[in-house]
């Protein structure tokens, strides 16, 4: 695999924002129509579809959402919350799949070296149900698999300068 030189940086992709904002603008419209023809829930879902908008909204703002990959580790930024790793904390990335109904999710997990973090009983309970302490929130424009690897690629990279 190539390696992109470092450091660089990732962002989601644009088109996919738009169209999580534009279905939760109609589902929104949707609410708020029935709440006006009388269903009182309507009022609350349109509420809460149109929140879930505001945070899409947000999320498009610059800086709002990236990942910044460098020789000392990688962060991410969501919704404006930073969260840095060194490559030295890090034992393995890989892919889990989250299933909701009818709609699979891939994400990109990673486990920690044991003793670099604390262990949470979030993070023992999510390595018991889905391999992984811990995991990235976006692709950012890659595709999972391709993104994990990537990461991959450096942690073993950094790993083999400090031999």
């Amino acid at each position: 695999m190539d390696l992109r030189p470092l450091p660089f940086t990732a962002y989601p992709s644009k088109a996919k924002q738009w169209k999580l904002l534009a279905f939760c603008a109609v589902l929104s419209a949707a609410c708020f129509w029935l709440g006006s023809e009388g269903e009182k829930s309507g009022w609350f879902f349109g509420g809460f579809f149109l929140l879930c908008g505001l945070v899409g909204l947000v999320q498009m703002l610059p800086n709002s959402v990236s990942l910044t990959v460098d020789e000392e580790g990688f962060r991410y930024v969501a919704l404006f919350r930073t969260h840095r790793f060194r490559w030295s904390e890090i034992e393995s990335f890989g892919t889990y799949v989250l299933k909701f109904k009818a709609r699979t999710t891939v994400f990109v997990g990673f486990n920690f070296v044991p003793g670099a973090r604390e262990q949470t009983a979030l993070m023992r309970a999510s390595r018991r149900n889905l391999g992984y302490e811990a995991g990235l929130p976006e692709a950012y424009g890659y595709a999972p698999a391709q993104l994990a690897a990537l990461l991959e690629a450096y942690r073993v990279r950094h790993a083999q300068a400090r031999s």
